[in-house]
């Protein structure tokens, strides 16, 4: 830990000042649209969430997991399909013959709601026996 001013703005978490400013341009450079959701409320669809959005590099902020659990909506859209509203972020799931299907944003489904849409994948596919991960936007 530092007992840098700027590490103690930051709830003296112990994070490299550098590498988190680092990381939120990182983010706005890889989001075009941020700054425009930021400027309407601070979410993405759900219900905002101060302490998630101070916790976003922290694993072990209870207030923020705590806030996120309250404000957390799962939707049922259609018979095994369901509209995740996070604080931050939203995802579709969807329940498929090979198990669930999380996608997000930039995949070719998401929009459509439509797990088996041809194109580029952002998903977590959850199967009885293994999980994959896939992510190849562009």
């Amino acid at each position: 830990m530092t007992d840098s001013p700027a590490a103690l703005e930051h709830g003296d978490l112990g994070l490299d000042v550098a590498e988190c400013t680092a990381a939120r341009i990182d983010l706005v450079v890889g989001d075009p649209e941020l700054m425009a959701r930021v400027a309407e409320g601070g979410s993405f669809g759900g219900e905002y969430s101060r302490p998630a959005a101070q916790a976003m590099f922290n694993r072990h902020s209870g207030p923020a997991v705590e806030d996120l659990r309250v404000k957390t909506q799962v939707i049922e859209v259609a018979p095994r399909s369901w509209l995740v509203r996070l604080p931050i972020v939203n995802s579709a799931v969807f329940e498929t013959d090979d198990g669930l299907v999380a996608m997000w944003e930039g995949d070719a489904g998401y929009k459509d709601a439509d797990p088996s849409r041809p194109g580029p994948r952002h998903r977590l596919t959850m199967a009885e026996d293994r999980y994959s991960f896939q992510d190849d936007r562009t």
